[in-house]
């Protein structure tokens, strides 16, 4: 996704095929750049709450309730 997105980023006209649950979907450059941005945000959420957990346990305050949160 990051390849396609930078690309998308350098050709306004950039249009690809994507892979969904369904079957394939056409993707323009406004939407690869978006779906991409979604991915990273996603991503880097799950690193905060990684970090987080891993200050916890440095503590020795984590719970297991924690590790079932979302």
């Amino acid at each position: 996704m990051i390849g396609a997105a930078f690309t998308a980023s350098l050709n306004p006209d950039y249009q690809i095929k994507w892979k969904a649950a369904t079957g394939f979907v056409d993707l323009n450059r406004d939407q690869v750049i978006g779906l991409a941005s979604q991915v990273r945000e996603f991503v880097q959420s799950c690193f905060n709450w990684e970090a987080e957990l891993l200050g916890f346990v440095g503590d020795g305050s984590i719970t297991t309730d924690m590790l079932e949160e979302e």
